[in-house]
């Protein structure tokens, strides 16, 4: 036997009280109508596959030779035209697959030790004015003073720049 219980209230507006649950062994009245059933739980749908990829941008690497002339002025201070050459090279950097080496050669006027000490402190510079922007450059740029020891190829100043940009995922890391 199944207990029901119902709460009946007073509709009497003199006594303003509810009366207690009775207890009933009756089943409570319906309207005749079928109950609803709950429904069964649905599975979520499954996730939408992702759309693919979009293919990176070709990597256009670059090799530049310029005279150190048009990146220097007075020793190790680069200029206005060198800062010029630089943000193309700033550019191409925030593609994060791009590395850069930049080689800093002197010509052989002076002593081997000076003309090395003054490329080391070229190459310094450079590498400096590039990682204002990004600290990120710093570690993917490699700044390689590199004295009067290289000879120029032919019909290029001895006292020269070289940069470099290529694509790290091609190229293989820095050396």
């Amino acid at each position: 036997m199944r207990w029901y219980w119902s709460i009946v209230l007073c509709a009497c507006v003199a006594c303003e009280q509810t009366k207690a649950p009775e207890a009933t062994s009756e089943p409570p009245v319906t309207s005749g109508a079928p109950e609803a059933t709950p429904a069964a739980p649905t599975k979520p749908a499954p996730p939408a596959p992702p759309e693919p990829e979009a293919e990176p941008e070709a990597f256009v690497p670059f090799t530049r030779i310029y005279p150190s002339s048009e990146f220097f002025e007075e020793g190790v201070i680069v200029s206005l035209q060198g800062g010029k050459h630089l943000d193309e090279v700033r550019e191409l950097m925030k593609d994060p697959r791009a590395r850069a080496r930049i080689e800093v050669h002197t010509n052989p006027r002076g002593s081997g030790a000076y003309n090395m000490k003054m490329s080391k402190e070229r190459a310094a510079s450079l590498l400096g004015v590039l990682s204002e922007e990004s600290a990120t450059f710093e570690a993917r740029v490699q700044a390689l003073g590199l004295g009067e020891d290289v000879a120029p190829p032919e019909g290029v100043e001895a006292s020269r720049v070289v940069i470099e940009v290529f694509d790290v995922s091609t190229a293989g890391a820095l050396d």
